[in-house]
């Protein structure tokens, strides 16, 4: 139900923003809209996932590298 509320939304802003009032346009135009979104969501999710697994894996090097020292200075 919220789905389709969803999607009857963005029929209506769409029709508001192009004065057109062919169903089968609007819910093609809604659909690009809509895939928009999410495929932008994605992609900043993405990115920042990509971020936060650098970040990670920079630190555990950073760890890593400090225990490797430890062991040279100690050893």
């Amino acid at each position: 139900m919220k789905l389709a509320e969803y999607v009857d939304a963005k029929m209506r802003a769409v029709a508001k923003q192009t004065q057109t009032v062919d169903t089968v346009r609007l819910a093609v135009l809604a659909a690009l809209n809509i895939a928009d979104e999410y495929h932008l969501l994605l992609k900043r999710n993405q990115e920042g996932g990509a971020t936060d697994y650098l970040k990670r894996a920079h630190h555990l090097s950073d760890a890593l590298d400090e225990v490797l020292e430890e062991k040279r200075k100690a050893g």
